[in-house]
Protein backbone atom coordinates (compact mmCIF):
# COMPACT_ATOMS: atom_id res chain seq x y z
CA UNK A 1 0.00 0.00 0.00
CA UNK A 2 3.20 2.28 1.30
CA UNK A 3 4.38 1.73 -2.72
CA UNK A 4 1.19 2.62 -3.89
CA UNK A 5 1.04 5.67 -2.12
CA UNK A 6 4.76 6.29 -3.15
CA UNK A 7 4.78 6.25 -6.62
CA UNK A 8 1.43 8.50 -6.91
CA UNK A 9 1.88 11.89 -8.98
CA UNK A 10 1.73 15.16 -6.34
CA UNK A 11 -1.56 16.83 -6.40
CA UNK A 12 -1.30 19.83 -7.99
CA UNK A 13 -2.07 23.20 -5.59
CA UNK A 14 -5.60 24.89 -7.00
CA UNK A 15 -4.56 27.75 -9.89
CA UNK A 16 -0.95 26.32 -9.56
CA UNK A 17 -0.86 25.52 -13.75
CA UNK A 18 1.99 23.21 -15.09
CA UNK A 19 4.77 22.41 -12.76
CA UNK A 20 7.52 20.33 -14.62
CA UNK A 21 11.56 19.76 -13.76
CA UNK A 22 13.80 20.31 -16.34
CA UNK A 23 17.23 18.32 -17.11
CA UNK A 24 18.95 20.20 -16.07
CA UNK A 25 17.49 19.83 -12.79
CA UNK A 26 15.54 23.08 -12.62
CA UNK A 27 12.11 23.80 -12.33
CA UNK A 28 9.65 25.55 -15.27
CA UNK A 29 6.03 26.08 -14.69
CA UNK A 30 2.90 27.57 -17.08
CA UNK A 31 0.04 28.55 -16.19
CA UNK A 32 -3.19 30.70 -18.49
CA UNK A 33 -3.46 33.57 -17.53
CA UNK A 34 -6.22 35.30 -19.62
CA UNK A 35 -6.57 36.03 -23.56
CA UNK A 36 -4.45 38.67 -25.42
CA UNK A 37 -6.99 41.24 -26.59
CA UNK A 38 -5.34 41.85 -30.09
CA UNK A 39 -4.86 38.23 -31.01
CA UNK A 40 -7.77 36.25 -28.96
CA UNK A 41 -4.69 33.53 -27.93
CA UNK A 42 -4.00 32.49 -24.60
CA UNK A 43 -1.53 33.61 -22.61
CA UNK A 44 0.56 31.31 -20.74
CA UNK A 45 3.91 32.80 -19.73
CA UNK A 46 6.95 30.30 -18.40
CA UNK A 47 8.12 30.84 -14.83
CA UNK A 48 12.00 29.68 -14.05
CA UNK A 49 13.30 28.48 -10.83
CA UNK A 50 15.71 26.61 -8.89
CA UNK A 51 13.10 24.68 -7.09
CA UNK A 52 9.60 23.44 -7.56
CA UNK A 53 8.15 25.91 -4.84
CA UNK A 54 10.25 28.96 -6.29
CA UNK A 55 8.09 28.46 -9.58
CA UNK A 56 4.78 27.85 -7.39
CA UNK A 57 5.06 31.26 -6.10
CA UNK A 58 5.84 32.99 -8.85
CA UNK A 59 2.44 31.71 -10.33
CA UNK A 60 0.96 32.34 -7.22
CA UNK A 61 2.01 36.33 -7.48
CA UNK A 62 1.20 36.23 -11.26
CA UNK A 63 -1.94 35.35 -10.61
CA UNK A 64 -2.39 37.54 -7.83
CA UNK A 65 -1.20 40.64 -10.25
CA UNK A 66 -4.46 39.57 -13.11
CA UNK A 67 -6.78 39.70 -9.86
CA UNK A 68 -5.56 43.03 -8.88
CA UNK A 69 -5.09 44.28 -12.95
CA UNK A 70 -1.26 44.38 -12.60
CA UNK A 71 0.08 42.08 -14.97
CA UNK A 72 2.54 42.35 -17.21
CA UNK A 73 1.63 40.83 -20.71
CA UNK A 74 5.32 40.12 -22.25
CA UNK A 75 6.37 43.04 -25.06
CA UNK A 76 6.72 41.99 -28.70
CA UNK A 77 9.07 44.34 -29.04
CA UNK A 78 12.89 43.03 -30.57
CA UNK A 79 15.63 42.41 -28.59
CA UNK A 80 17.46 45.19 -30.61
CA UNK A 81 14.47 47.99 -30.85
CA UNK A 82 14.38 47.35 -27.07
CA UNK A 83 18.11 47.77 -26.76
CA UNK A 84 18.00 51.32 -28.58
CA UNK A 85 15.26 52.51 -25.74
CA UNK A 86 17.51 50.92 -23.33
CA UNK A 87 20.34 53.12 -24.70
CA UNK A 88 18.67 56.65 -25.17
CA UNK A 89 17.00 56.33 -21.50
CA UNK A 90 20.25 54.67 -19.56
CA UNK A 91 23.34 56.84 -18.47
CA UNK A 92 25.67 54.66 -19.94
CA UNK A 93 28.90 56.39 -20.38
CA UNK A 94 30.43 57.09 -24.00
CA UNK A 95 33.53 54.14 -23.50
CA UNK A 96 31.26 51.67 -21.60
CA UNK A 97 28.97 52.27 -24.73
CA UNK A 98 31.85 51.54 -27.44
CA UNK A 99 32.56 48.25 -26.13
CA UNK A 100 29.09 47.17 -25.75
CA UNK A 101 28.38 48.20 -28.91
CA UNK A 102 30.98 46.41 -30.34
CA UNK A 103 29.71 42.90 -28.74
CA UNK A 104 26.24 43.62 -29.80
CA UNK A 105 27.02 43.98 -33.45
CA UNK A 106 29.60 41.36 -33.45
CA UNK A 107 27.85 38.67 -31.57
CA UNK A 108 24.46 39.38 -29.63
CA UNK A 109 22.44 41.15 -32.33
CA UNK A 110 23.09 38.38 -35.36
CA UNK A 111 22.04 36.06 -32.63
CA UNK A 112 19.55 37.61 -30.46
CA UNK A 113 18.78 41.16 -32.56
CA UNK A 114 15.22 39.65 -34.00
CA UNK A 115 13.46 37.64 -31.16
CA UNK A 116 11.09 39.71 -29.30
CA UNK A 117 11.07 40.00 -25.71
CA UNK A 118 8.44 37.95 -25.10
CA UNK A 119 10.40 34.97 -26.51
CA UNK A 120 12.80 35.04 -24.84
CA UNK A 121 11.10 35.54 -21.50
CA UNK A 122 9.18 32.24 -23.05
CA UNK A 123 12.19 30.34 -23.49
CA UNK A 124 15.67 31.91 -21.83
CA UNK A 125 17.02 29.14 -23.22
CA UNK A 126 17.54 30.36 -26.49
CA UNK A 127 20.07 33.09 -24.30
CA UNK A 128 22.28 30.13 -23.21
CA UNK A 129 22.53 28.53 -26.53
CA UNK A 130 24.01 31.63 -27.58
CA UNK A 131 26.02 32.01 -24.72
CA UNK A 132 27.27 28.29 -25.34
CA UNK A 133 28.26 28.92 -29.30
CA UNK A 134 29.50 31.82 -28.23
CA UNK A 135 32.58 29.57 -26.62
CA UNK A 136 33.37 27.71 -29.91
CA UNK A 137 33.26 31.44 -31.68
CA UNK A 138 36.63 32.80 -33.54
CA UNK A 139 38.05 35.95 -32.04
CA UNK A 140 37.37 38.96 -34.14
CA UNK A 141 40.26 41.21 -32.77
CA UNK A 142 42.85 40.47 -35.91
CA UNK A 143 44.86 38.72 -32.97
CA UNK A 144 44.14 34.84 -35.28
CA UNK A 145 46.08 36.70 -37.85
CA UNK A 146 48.76 37.48 -35.90
CA UNK A 147 48.98 34.34 -34.41
CA UNK A 148 48.98 32.36 -37.37
CA UNK A 149 51.96 34.64 -38.77
CA UNK A 150 53.95 33.70 -35.49
CA UNK A 151 53.26 30.55 -35.58
CA UNK A 152 54.08 29.87 -39.10
CA UNK A 153 57.68 32.06 -39.03
CA UNK A 154 57.89 30.02 -36.02
CA UNK A 155 58.36 26.54 -37.82
CA UNK A 156 60.32 28.41 -40.57
CA UNK A 157 57.02 27.44 -43.21
CA UNK A 158 55.82 29.41 -46.20
CA UNK A 159 51.98 29.90 -46.46
CA UNK A 160 51.83 27.39 -49.28
CA UNK A 161 53.30 24.78 -47.02
CA UNK A 162 50.17 25.59 -44.10
CA UNK A 163 47.86 25.59 -46.69
CA UNK A 164 48.89 22.44 -48.03
CA UNK A 165 48.61 20.50 -44.86
CA UNK A 166 45.80 22.13 -43.89
CA UNK A 167 44.63 21.40 -47.28
CA UNK A 168 42.65 24.63 -48.21
CA UNK A 169 43.75 26.94 -51.15
CA UNK A 170 46.54 29.72 -50.76
CA UNK A 171 44.47 32.08 -50.99
CA UNK A 172 41.91 31.24 -48.21
CA UNK A 173 45.39 31.02 -45.72
CA UNK A 174 46.70 34.42 -46.66
CA UNK A 175 43.31 36.14 -46.71
CA UNK A 176 43.12 34.47 -42.94
CA UNK A 177 47.23 36.24 -42.08
CA UNK A 178 45.62 39.55 -43.92
CA UNK A 179 42.93 39.76 -41.52
CA UNK A 180 40.46 39.60 -44.37
CA UNK A 181 38.65 36.53 -43.47
CA UNK A 182 39.00 33.64 -40.50
CA UNK A 183 38.70 30.02 -40.18
CA UNK A 184 36.23 28.29 -38.70
CA UNK A 185 35.88 26.29 -35.44
CA UNK A 186 36.95 23.60 -36.86
CA UNK A 187 39.15 24.47 -39.19
CA UNK A 188 40.79 26.16 -36.14
CA UNK A 189 41.08 23.00 -34.32
CA UNK A 190 43.19 21.51 -36.87
CA UNK A 191 45.50 24.14 -36.87
CA UNK A 192 46.02 23.92 -33.14
CA UNK A 193 46.79 20.56 -33.48
CA UNK A 194 48.83 20.69 -36.25
CA UNK A 195 51.13 23.68 -34.51
CA UNK A 196 50.56 21.38 -31.35
CA UNK A 197 49.38 25.09 -29.40
CA UNK A 198 46.24 25.86 -27.29
CA UNK A 199 42.88 26.53 -29.24
CA UNK A 200 41.48 28.50 -26.47
CA UNK A 201 43.67 31.44 -28.06
CA UNK A 202 42.00 31.56 -31.36
CA UNK A 203 38.67 31.63 -29.55
CA UNK A 204 36.68 34.37 -27.67
CA UNK A 205 38.02 34.32 -24.35
CA UNK A 206 35.86 33.27 -21.00
CA UNK A 207 35.71 37.30 -20.24
CA UNK A 208 33.85 38.23 -23.43
CA UNK A 209 31.15 36.08 -22.93
CA UNK A 210 30.84 36.90 -19.39
CA UNK A 211 30.62 40.23 -20.59
CA UNK A 212 27.82 39.28 -23.35
CA UNK A 213 25.81 37.67 -20.19
CA UNK A 214 26.30 41.09 -18.54
CA UNK A 215 25.22 43.34 -21.26
CA UNK A 216 22.22 41.33 -22.44
CA UNK A 217 21.55 41.05 -18.13
CA UNK A 218 21.44 45.00 -17.87
CA UNK A 219 19.14 45.48 -21.50
CA UNK A 220 16.50 43.28 -19.73
CA UNK A 221 16.69 43.93 -16.23
CA UNK A 222 15.67 47.78 -17.46
CA UNK A 223 12.77 46.05 -19.93
CA UNK A 224 11.68 44.10 -16.74
CA UNK A 225 11.99 47.15 -14.68
CA UNK A 226 10.01 49.09 -17.23
CA UNK A 227 7.16 46.59 -17.12
CA UNK A 228 8.02 45.00 -20.22
CA UNK A 229 9.05 41.63 -18.96
CA UNK A 230 8.01 39.84 -15.78
CA UNK A 231 10.99 38.39 -15.27
CA UNK A 232 14.64 38.83 -16.74
CA UNK A 233 15.40 35.58 -19.11
CA UNK A 234 19.22 35.92 -18.53
CA UNK A 235 18.87 35.38 -14.91
CA UNK A 236 20.62 31.99 -13.38
CA UNK A 237 23.09 31.36 -16.89
CA UNK A 238 25.56 28.79 -16.99
CA UNK A 239 28.87 30.54 -17.55
CA UNK A 240 32.23 29.40 -18.08
CA UNK A 241 34.90 30.22 -15.66
CA UNK A 242 36.53 33.58 -15.79
CA UNK A 243 40.60 33.39 -16.38
CA UNK A 244 42.71 34.41 -13.79
CA UNK A 245 45.58 36.95 -15.86
CA UNK A 246 48.49 37.92 -13.29
CA UNK A 247 48.46 41.77 -13.44
CA UNK A 248 50.95 43.38 -15.57
CA UNK A 249 53.88 44.94 -13.37
CA UNK A 250 57.67 45.77 -14.39
CA UNK A 251 60.34 43.78 -12.13
CA UNK A 252 63.06 45.76 -10.32
CA UNK A 253 65.24 45.22 -12.90
CA UNK A 254 63.21 46.39 -16.08
CA UNK A 255 62.23 49.49 -13.89
CA UNK A 256 65.69 50.51 -13.46
CA UNK A 257 66.48 50.15 -16.95
CA UNK A 258 62.72 51.53 -18.10
CA UNK A 259 64.06 54.77 -15.60
CA UNK A 260 67.57 54.97 -16.97
CA UNK A 261 65.71 55.52 -20.44
CA UNK A 262 62.47 57.78 -20.32
CA UNK A 263 64.58 61.01 -20.35
CA UNK A 264 65.11 60.55 -24.02
CA UNK A 265 61.55 60.51 -24.44
CA UNK A 266 58.86 63.32 -24.78
CA UNK A 267 56.04 62.12 -22.39
CA UNK A 268 59.26 61.06 -19.81
CA UNK A 269 57.32 63.19 -17.44
CA UNK A 270 54.15 61.32 -17.70
CA UNK A 271 55.62 58.01 -17.08
CA UNK A 272 56.62 59.01 -14.05
CA UNK A 273 53.47 60.32 -12.92
CA UNK A 274 51.65 57.23 -13.90
CA UNK A 275 54.47 55.17 -11.74
CA UNK A 276 54.55 57.40 -9.02
CA UNK A 277 50.86 58.27 -8.41
CA UNK A 278 48.63 55.22 -10.08
CA UNK A 279 46.23 57.48 -11.94
CA UNK A 280 44.67 55.92 -14.97
CA UNK A 281 46.31 56.78 -18.54
CA UNK A 282 42.89 58.35 -19.14
CA UNK A 283 43.19 60.68 -16.38
CA UNK A 284 46.97 61.73 -16.72
CA UNK A 285 46.30 62.93 -20.79
CA UNK A 286 43.08 64.77 -19.60
CA UNK A 287 45.34 66.75 -16.55
CA UNK A 288 45.38 70.68 -16.63
CA UNK A 289 47.84 72.26 -15.35
CA UNK A 290 45.43 74.32 -13.19
CA UNK A 291 45.12 71.00 -11.64
CA UNK A 292 48.68 70.72 -10.75
CA UNK A 293 49.75 72.40 -7.21
CA UNK A 294 53.97 71.79 -7.70
CA UNK A 295 54.43 74.01 -4.11
CA UNK A 296 52.33 71.61 -2.30
CA UNK A 297 53.17 68.16 -4.60
CA UNK A 298 49.26 67.78 -5.09
CA UNK A 299 47.55 67.17 -8.66
CA UNK A 300 43.79 66.78 -8.56
CA UNK A 301 41.76 64.60 -10.91
CA UNK A 302 38.53 65.59 -12.89
CA UNK A 303 38.38 64.18 -16.03
CA UNK A 304 39.42 61.78 -18.10
CA UNK A 305 40.14 61.47 -21.64
CA UNK A 306 38.75 59.02 -24.04
CA UNK A 307 38.19 57.50 -27.03
CA UNK A 308 34.38 57.17 -28.15
CA UNK A 309 31.86 55.95 -31.08
CA UNK A 310 31.24 59.13 -32.98
CA UNK A 311 27.32 58.56 -33.64
CA UNK A 312 26.97 62.01 -35.87
CA UNK A 313 25.80 60.58 -39.06
CA UNK A 314 27.61 63.11 -41.21
CA UNK A 315 31.09 62.28 -39.36
CA UNK A 316 33.75 61.00 -41.43
CA UNK A 317 35.63 59.18 -38.32
CA UNK A 318 33.48 55.96 -36.69
CA UNK A 319 35.23 57.57 -33.01
CA UNK A 320 36.40 60.62 -31.76
CA UNK A 321 38.12 61.73 -28.31
CA UNK A 322 36.40 63.49 -25.37
CA UNK A 323 36.47 64.50 -21.82
CA UNK A 324 34.21 62.81 -19.40
CA UNK A 325 33.86 62.83 -15.78
CA UNK A 326 36.30 59.87 -14.72
CA UNK A 327 35.43 56.41 -14.01
CA UNK A 328 33.30 56.53 -10.45
CA UNK A 329 32.39 59.19 -7.85
CA UNK A 330 35.77 57.77 -6.20
CA UNK A 331 38.03 58.70 -8.86
CA UNK A 332 37.49 62.10 -8.32
CA UNK A 333 40.24 62.50 -6.10
CA UNK A 334 43.72 65.00 -5.15
CA UNK A 335 46.88 62.75 -5.14
CA UNK A 336 50.01 63.60 -3.53
CA UNK A 337 52.74 63.17 -5.73
CA UNK A 338 56.42 62.04 -5.36
CA UNK A 339 59.26 64.97 -4.72
CA UNK A 340 60.93 63.72 -8.34
CA UNK A 341 57.56 63.56 -9.94
CA UNK A 342 57.12 67.31 -9.31
CA UNK A 343 60.33 67.66 -10.28
CA UNK A 344 60.26 66.07 -14.07
CA UNK A 345 56.94 68.06 -14.04
CA UNK A 346 58.61 71.52 -13.62
CA UNK A 347 60.81 70.14 -16.24
CA UNK A 348 58.41 69.15 -18.55
CA UNK A 349 56.76 72.71 -17.62
CA UNK A 350 59.51 74.80 -18.52
CA UNK A 351 60.31 72.71 -22.04
CA UNK A 352 56.46 73.42 -22.63
CA UNK A 353 57.45 77.30 -22.07
CA UNK A 354 59.79 77.11 -24.58
CA UNK A 355 57.64 75.80 -26.84
CA UNK A 356 55.01 78.45 -26.51
CA UNK A 357 57.66 80.84 -27.78
CA UNK A 358 58.81 78.87 -30.56
CA UNK A 359 55.11 78.31 -32.09
CA UNK A 360 54.04 81.91 -31.11
CA UNK A 361 50.56 82.85 -32.47
CA UNK A 362 50.34 79.58 -33.83
CA UNK A 363 50.34 77.63 -30.30
CA UNK A 364 46.87 76.61 -29.36
CA UNK A 365 46.90 77.20 -25.07
CA UNK A 366 44.24 74.92 -23.78
CA UNK A 367 45.80 74.33 -20.52
CA UNK A 368 46.78 70.84 -20.81
CA UNK A 369 49.89 69.13 -19.12
CA UNK A 370 50.92 66.94 -22.33
CA UNK A 371 50.24 68.80 -25.18
CA UNK A 372 51.94 68.61 -28.90
CA UNK A 373 54.51 71.50 -29.90
CA UNK A 374 51.36 73.38 -30.88
CA UNK A 375 48.99 72.46 -27.70
CA UNK A 376 46.47 70.65 -28.64
CA UNK A 377 46.13 67.42 -26.45
CA UNK A 378 48.33 64.70 -27.03
CA UNK A 379 46.88 61.53 -28.57
CA UNK A 380 46.07 58.71 -26.07
CA UNK A 381 47.70 56.29 -28.76
CA UNK A 382 51.05 58.52 -29.52
CA UNK A 383 51.34 58.72 -25.84
CA UNK A 384 51.19 54.72 -26.21
CA UNK A 385 54.21 54.25 -29.28
CA UNK A 386 56.10 56.41 -27.17
CA UNK A 387 55.97 54.81 -24.25
CA UNK A 388 56.39 51.03 -26.23
CA UNK A 389 59.38 52.58 -28.12
CA UNK A 390 60.78 53.36 -24.10
CA UNK A 391 60.27 49.73 -23.60
CA UNK A 392 61.85 48.32 -26.78
CA UNK A 393 64.97 50.59 -26.09
CA UNK A 394 64.55 49.11 -21.97
CA UNK A 395 64.62 45.52 -23.46
CA UNK A 396 61.39 44.95 -21.84
CA UNK A 397 58.55 42.67 -23.73
CA UNK A 398 55.36 44.77 -23.93
CA UNK A 399 52.90 45.45 -21.56
CA UNK A 400 50.34 48.38 -22.02
CA UNK A 401 50.18 51.73 -19.85
CA UNK A 402 48.24 50.18 -16.93
CA UNK A 403 51.20 48.15 -16.26
CA UNK A 404 52.78 51.48 -14.50
CA UNK A 405 49.68 51.71 -12.18
CA UNK A 406 49.49 48.29 -11.30
CA UNK A 407 53.49 48.43 -10.69
CA UNK A 408 52.56 51.57 -8.59
CA UNK A 409 49.60 49.73 -6.43
CA UNK A 410 52.03 46.47 -6.54
CA UNK A 411 54.73 48.58 -4.62
CA UNK A 412 53.14 49.99 -2.40
CA UNK A 413 51.61 46.75 -1.26
CA UNK A 414 54.98 44.86 -0.98
CA UNK A 415 55.85 48.08 1.29
CA UNK A 416 52.99 47.14 3.34
CA UNK A 417 51.00 49.94 2.91
CA UNK A 418 47.49 49.48 4.30
CA UNK A 419 45.03 47.72 1.09
CA UNK A 420 42.56 50.94 2.17
CA UNK A 421 44.84 53.51 1.64
CA UNK A 422 45.85 52.40 -1.80
CA UNK A 423 42.22 51.57 -2.68
CA UNK A 424 41.60 55.81 -1.95
CA UNK A 425 44.57 56.95 -3.82
CA UNK A 426 43.52 55.00 -7.17
CA UNK A 427 40.14 55.74 -7.39
CA UNK A 428 38.76 52.26 -6.56
CA UNK A 429 34.76 52.15 -5.64
CA UNK A 430 35.23 48.69 -4.54
CA UNK A 431 38.06 46.99 -2.62
CA UNK A 432 37.65 43.64 -3.96
CA UNK A 433 38.96 45.61 -6.53
CA UNK A 434 42.37 46.51 -5.10
CA UNK A 435 42.45 43.83 -3.80
CA UNK A 436 43.51 42.19 -7.64
CA UNK A 437 46.90 43.19 -6.43
CA UNK A 438 47.38 40.93 -3.30
CA UNK A 439 48.59 38.79 -6.22
CA UNK A 440 52.19 39.14 -5.61
CA UNK A 441 55.02 39.78 -8.29
CA UNK A 442 57.57 37.12 -9.13
CA UNK A 443 60.46 39.03 -6.75
CA UNK A 444 58.53 37.97 -3.76
CA UNK A 445 58.03 34.21 -4.96
CA UNK A 446 61.29 33.96 -4.89
CA UNK A 447 61.70 35.05 -1.79
CA UNK A 448 59.00 32.65 -0.79
CA UNK A 449 60.89 29.91 -2.24
CA UNK A 450 64.23 30.24 -1.03
CA UNK A 451 63.20 30.50 2.63
CA UNK A 452 61.24 27.56 2.39
CA UNK A 453 64.14 26.15 0.48
CA UNK A 454 66.12 26.07 3.77
CA UNK A 455 63.57 23.71 5.40
CA UNK A 456 63.71 21.13 2.82
CA UNK A 457 67.75 20.49 3.55
CA UNK A 458 68.60 17.37 5.28
CA UNK A 459 70.61 18.32 8.28
CA UNK A 460 74.09 17.12 8.86
CA UNK A 461 74.11 14.61 12.07
CA UNK A 462 76.10 15.08 14.32
CA UNK A 463 79.14 14.17 15.18
CA UNK A 464 79.55 11.26 17.89
CA UNK A 465 82.25 13.61 19.77
CA UNK A 466 79.75 16.41 19.19
CA UNK A 467 76.79 14.50 20.82
CA UNK A 468 79.25 13.52 23.56
CA UNK A 469 80.06 17.18 24.41
CA UNK A 470 76.44 18.36 24.02
CA UNK A 471 75.88 15.97 26.87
Amino acid sequence: MAEKEKKRKKKKGNGEGTIYQLPNGKWKGQVTLGKDPNTGKLIRPPFHGNTRKEVADQIAEALDRVNKKTFINPSQTTFEDWTSTWKTASRIKGTTWRGYETCLRNHIFPALGDYTLAELEKDPHIIQVFLNTMEKTPRKDGKISKILKELRKEKGLEQIDVAEELRIELSVYVSWEENKDRPDYEMLKKIADFYRTPLKQFLLSPASIIKANRILHSILEYAKRRKKLFSNPADDMDLPEADTEETQTLADDEMDRFLTNIMEYRYFAGYLLLIGSGMRPGEMVALKWHNVNLKDRTVTIEETRERVLNEDIDAKTKTKVINQDPKTKKSKRTLVIPGRVAAALRIHRYNQNKEKVLAGDQYNDEGYVFATPTGEPVEYRNFYRSFQACLKRSDIPPVKLYALRHTFATILLEEGEDLRVIQEILGHTDIRTTKIYTRVRRKSKEKAAIKIDGHLRKKKKSSEKETALQR
